[in-house]
């Protein structure tokens, strides 16, 4: 489904030196996992109008987010720490000013389908036929639905017909939909019905189709279907509007987008245009301008890198990825292009591709720290520690400060069993940066590694004091203070966790160990479990779990917590271990 608002972060900017509307600022995100980059475009979507709004999805949990603006005279300008949830008006030279997000009405949530108010002008003309556009620039459609469609379907001219159980219009336009599909057929196509409603039961879905006597192929939306397409259809339209039932699609053979319909159409409509799709730019720019006139200069190109960005957002990388193709294909040295398609590619699995698109990124910009540091952590992933160190280290070097830098480096340097070295290196940056958070925490975790259970505690409460909702921070805090017989303290430092975030399988864990420990133990045992069940795939719970049972005397169900354990990772050496010594 689409991203929750509250793991997001809207950013305007206002040029003082700059032009007025910042056109050309470059906005940089960081955060724990990683760097996003957006730059404030001119009009770029129909008739050159776009959002002056940039957004950013954050993911679940993204920690601290801070946030600079890179001016079009080249003045850096510091956002400072951002709020989760908000979106900030930023004017050039001054402190960003920020603000709740209201709701969006009409908001498609997955499973959750808008149909179109009745009486709505944009959804009718004044002649009766539904509202409808061709594409000056077609767009690939989604590559999300096909997976229970017969090859013969996907490469045919289609109609996708978007719809919903819920619907009342989609019901009564039943009759015209059977016509529709009569009609296309016959003119070499095929209509491929979309059930929007991605919770209802299968056999429902079924009875709906059957009900509405609809004879061509179907299939019912998944999530990122309708999400995917969702943001498509956001991105086609100025005021960014949510895909609504009925709405259709018309595919080419390719599968390309080269017309939408929104609201019921009638079948002769579909059919006629299935016969008279545009193959040039000149034939899609006399059916989709609005307007006769004479054409001076001809440069419709479709705003292919906020596409991908959405994408990216979303957690659809493949898509994020594919979108950030099409930029490249015009303009192979675009760097943020470049940056966001090694991103996709990365995060889609291709890790080949998104360490040479660094490397391409890197030859054009040699100076671009959060690519080098990308590609350090890509690296590392990959098991080629020694690169990676080298990478960071040349980043630390010229700037001590570097966020992501230095957590990467001092994590890499504590892997390598150099705690004292990611000492200095957290050390460095704190005399430059006092007030981070992230960089105490850091150095309280290479503290904890070298043996100074007291200093790293103290580097603990010092991150809280800047910022009580780093729950990294809160975590370390409550396994140091469980460590050296502290277990209300541990309890606390949980429970204020948990409270912003109660599915935290990280905060659980320590929780658990610390209600055992306070001789609660069938709390401690319930934490451990939900812990589990918050993360299946983190260990620590389950060898916990099971030694609160050993000690109370319950071999059998430390046993069975153990093999459970090992269900997910069959070679973990601790629960052999353990599970040896229970039999």
């Amino acid at each position: 489904g689409l991203q929750d608002a509250g793991q997001a972060i809207w950013i305007r900017c206002e040029g003082v030196k700059s032009n007025r509307g910042g056109i050309g600022a470059r906005v940089t995100l960081r955060t724990a996992r990683g760097v996003r980059i957006k730059e404030v475009p001119a009009g770029s979507f129909f008739l050159s109008q776009s959002s002056a709004w940039l957004c950013f999805g954050l993911g679940k949990e993204p920690g601290e987010v801070k946030g600079e603006v890179r001016w079009p005279g080249g003045a850096v300008q510091e956002l400072g720490v951002l709020a989760h949830g908000k979106r900030y008006r930023v004017r050039e030279g001054e402190a960003p000013v920020g603000e709740e997000l209201r709701e969006r009405a009409g908001a498609m949530l997955s499973g959750t389908v808008a149909e179109p108010a009745r009486g709505d002008e944009r959804a009718r003309t004044a002649g009766g036929e539904a509202f409808s556009s061709w594409l000056l620039e077609p767009i690939p459609a989604p590559e999300v639905f096909t997976s229970g469609v017969e090859p013969a379907v996907r490469a045919q001219k289609k109609i996708l017909h978007f719809l919903s159980i819920t619907c009342p219009t989609c019901a009564a336009e039943a009759g015209e939909m059977r016509l529709a599909e009569k009609l296309i057929a016959g003119a070499g196509g095929t209509v491929l019905h979309v059930v929007a409603d991605v919770a209802a039961p299968r056999a429902d879905v079924e009875a709906f189709i059957a009900k509405l006597g609809l004879a061509a192929p179907f299939v019912q939306a998944d999530a990122p279907t309708l999400s995917a397409f969702n943001i498509v259809h956001r991105h086609l339209w100025n005021k960014r509007r949510d895909l609504a039932v009925p709405t259709s699609f018309l595919l080419d053979e390719a599968g390309n987008i080269v017309k939408v319909y929104r609201g019921s159409t009638p079948a002769g409509v579909l059919a006629a245009d299935l016969t008279r799709i545009p193959r040039d730019p000149a034939a899609r720019m006399a059916l989709a301008l609005p307007f006769p006139g004479t054409l001076h200069r001809y440069s419709f190109h479709r705003d292919l890198l906020g596409l991908g960005n959405a994408f990216f957002e979303a957690g659809l990388f493949d898509l994020a990825r594919a979108a950030f193709q099409g930029p490249l294909g015009r303009e192979s040295h675009d760097v943020d292009s470049l940056f966001n398609y090694a991103l996709a590619s990365s995060d889609s699995g291709r890790i080949d591709e998104a360490e040479s698109t660094y490397r391409r990124v890197l030859e054009i910009a040699p100076g671009l720290d959060d690519a080098r540091n990308n590609l350090g952590t890509l690296l590392g992933r990959a098991g080629r520690r020694d690169e990676a160190l080298k990478l960071f280290q040349s980043i630390v070097e010229r700037n001590p400060a570097h966020a992501e830098a230095v957590l990467n480096y001092s994590n890499a340097l504590v892997q390598e069993d150099h705690a004292a070295a990611a000492i200095q290196v957290c050390l460095a940056a704190l005399k430059h940066d006092p007030e981070s958070a992230a960089f105490h925490r850091k150095l309280g975790y290479a503290q904890y590694r070298s043996g100074q259970a007291e200093a790293a505690i103290d580097s603990h409460r010092r991150a809280l004091a800047i910022d009580p909702l780093d729950l990294d921070a809160r975590l370390g805090l409550a396994i140091l203070l469980v460590a050296p017989g502290a277990p209300a303290e541990a309890k606390k430092e949980s429970v204020e966790g948990l409270a912003r975030s109660p599915a935290h399988a990280g905060l659980l864990n320590p929780l658990g160990m610390a209600q055992a420990a306070l001789g609660a133990r069938a709390e401690a045992m319930s934490s451990l479990e939900k812990s589990i069940a918050a993360d299946p795939r983190f260990d620590r719970p389950y060898t916990n779990l099971a030694r609160v049972l050993l000690e109370d005397g319950k071999k059998a169900e430390a046993e069975r917590v153990l093999r459970k354990l090992l269900e997910v990772a069959p070679e973990h050496p601790v629960a052999r271990e353990m599970l040896e010594q229970v039999k």
